[in-house]
């Protein structure tokens, strides 16, 4: 397994998907249909990347376990996108 590390970036909670940028500056998507909850952004994580049906994809190292109503996203429709 080959662990890398990267910074949330994007989640949109309506399309159930999330977008990490790496160290080398790429643009990585996850799911967020399979996390227990949602990071936040500007989360670090940790993640590998996985062949998924549409092409490379990250796949978070452990399933994220995050306070509801911390992120602020859950069931919202809210689409949030960093100025980076």
């Amino acid at each position: 397994m080959n662990l890398r590390t990267g910074v949330v970036v994007a989640i949109d909670t309506v399309g159930e998907i999330g977008t990490i940028r790496d160290v080398n500056e790429q643009n990585i998507h996850f799911s967020l249909s399979n996390l227990k909850g949602h990071p936040l952004l500007g989360s670090n994580v940790n993640f590998e990347i996985v062949m998924g049906e549409d092409g490379f994809v990250a796949h978070l190292s452990r399933s994220l376990s995050l306070d509801k109503e911390r992120s602020g996203l859950e069931h919202t429709g809210f689409r949030a996108v960093s100025s980076h």
